[in-house]
């Protein structure tokens, strides 16, 4: 990992990052107030060796020998024998194992000194209780130590620096809190982050794809009320069906396919408006295309093309796929097949559509009969293009008989949503029975990414003009996000995020 991986973890996971930020500031500050406050002074006491009234000629060193007992004093400061009097005297009501915990005694190396630190709630008794244990512990130590004839102690201690109550609590300490908490939510962000991308296998940019980029299909926050883009946008959305026109169109001129079928992996990816979109950026170039509606458990075409067909009756009318699938195979004429097409104009471009018709108990069985390579036989010969808009892969087997019936089939994968593995899966199930995978195209890759791990990495997504970019959004009060990226939508909440996090 290096500096910049950091960097896109925290940017992917900035909303954790707020939420865990804020969080933690509220705990601080509750921890503040409801802590005790806690109040330290210190008295100083001087250990000495008196130069008068004993022979220390014997001693290695009167420093030497001071130092040794300023250890020993630091260690006995503690004991019943000086706190228990301290106690009396202060009339304090506490045992001296109480009174040990608030009192610490040290000795800096290579000094004689020795500092009494008293910790309490209350500053001045604080204050009083180390005073009070310096002066009795220059008793204590008058009484252990070994005198000679006049009555002298071999070493004298005395209060050097008398403590006064401090003005300012040691505890709690609000900024190394804050600090901490600062902490906490960075790490626990960036923590999070690591173990979202460990278990996160979906697909985020082109270089998730094996199979050959056909392109990236930038989303658009106004698909509900607009699903075919206009080609007269500037929009990110609609540069990027003119690029898969392009690339689409080089195969055809290559191969000689008429036939092409669109699946995905799994539901919910924009099958249905790809296909619908992608007829129209063709039609736009003088191709004669026609669209077969092969999704036959949950058709959506029908809803797009409404606003749009000559005659919408006719797109509910009973007629439709499931009907011609039904008629015999030498019965299935380009006139009969006429009678359940439908006209579809989007800004004066025409293509032909033919509708599902009434949902079949069994369309498994329907599309495996050879009704449906017939159909496809017969529609060649009058268009250019025919599109087929298939089921998913994965959940069923519907788009792998109808891709044995087409010449080329077409991919769909959603960022941030299919795994890479299920659209491996895919790949396999179609190359194994011989359909041919003319590629795959990524959808609904945000416009702005922050982080750089979604769309795709090229200067296609900034290659906008300020006017165009405002004037395609200027109805639009949403953030041009794909509702992908579980940490980079204003869509996101905490429940979002955990539901994405455990479903991996």
């Amino acid at each position: 990992m290096n500096l910049k991986h950091l960097r896109n973890v925290v940017l992917r996971n900035l909303n954790l990052f707020l939420i865990a930020f804020f969080s933690s500031i509220i705990v601080v500050t509750f921890i503040n107030t409801i802590s005790p406050r806690v109040y330290e002074s210190t008295t100083d006491i001087f250990v000495s060796t008196p130069a008068a009234g004993l022979d220390i000629s014997t001693l290695v060193a009167g420093s030497t020998f001071s130092q040794q007992r300023v250890k020993s004093y630091a260690e006995i400061i503690n004991s019943p024998m000086t706190l228990q009097p301290v106690i009396d005297k202060l009339k304090l009501d506490i045992s001296p194992a109480e009174l040990t915990r608030m009192v610490r005694a040290t000795a800096p190396l290579d000094t004689v000194i020795i500092k009494i630190s008293v910790k309490n709630s209350d500053a001045q008794l604080a204050s009083l209780l180390a005073n009070a244990i310096a002066r009795q512990f220059e008793l204590t130590a008058a009484e252990l130590e070994i005198t000679d004839g006049a009555g002298l102690t071999q070493v004298k201690v005395s209060t050097v620096r008398e403590s006064v109550p401090s003005l300012y609590p040691i505890s709690p300490k609000p900024k190394i809190n804050y600090l901490f908490g600062l902490a906490f939510a960075f790490l626990f962000s960036i923590g999070v982050g690591l173990i979202r991308e460990i278990f996160d296998q979906t697909v985020k940019n082109e270089s998730h794809i094996t199979k050959s980029l056909l392109g990236v299909i930038d989303f658009d926050p106004e698909v509900d009320s607009e699903p075919i883009s206009n080609s007269d946008s500037y929009s990110n959305r609609s540069e990027s069906f003119r690029q898969i026109r392009v690339n689409v169109l080089d195969i055809l001129g290559k191969t000689k396919l008429k036939s092409i079928g669109v699946s995905s992996s799994i539901s919910g990816e924009g099958k249905s408006s790809f296909v619908a979109n992608l007829a129209y950026s063709i039609a736009l170039t003088g191709k004669k295309v026609c669209i077969l509606e092969c999704d036959m458990r949950r058709p959506t075409l029908v809803k797009f093309f409404s606003r749009y067909a000559k005659s919408p009756r006719s797109l509910r009318s009973g007629g439709g796929m499931s009907q011609l699938l039904t008629s015999e195979q030498e019965s299935l004429t380009l006139l009969k097949i006429r009678k359940s097409i439908s006209k579809v104009e989007v800004s004066g471009t025409t293509f032909d559509f033919i509708p599902c018709g009434v949902i079949p108990p069994d369309p498994a069985e329907l599309l495996s009969k050879a009704s449906l390579s017939k159909i496809m036989s017969t529609l060649k010969k009058s268009y250019d293009l025919v599109l087929v808009d298939s089921p998913p892969t994965l959940p069923i087997g519907d788009a792998l008989i109808i891709g044995k019936s087409v010449e080329g089939v077409i991919l769909l994968a959603k960022a941030g949503i299919v795994r890479k593995k299920q659209l491996k899966t895919t790949i396999g199930f179609h190359e194994n029975l011989g359909n041919h995978v003319l590629g795959v195209c990524l959808n609904m890759a945000p416009l702005i990414d922050r982080a750089e791990e979604y769309g795709y990495q090229s200067s296609k997504h900034v290659y906008d003009s300020t006017y165009s970019y405002k004037n395609y959004y200027r109805n639009s009060s949403k953030t041009p996000y794909a509702p992908i990226d579980s940490m980079g939508t204003p869509k996101t909440t905490l429940l979002d995020f955990f539901k994405r996090f455990y479903s991996r």
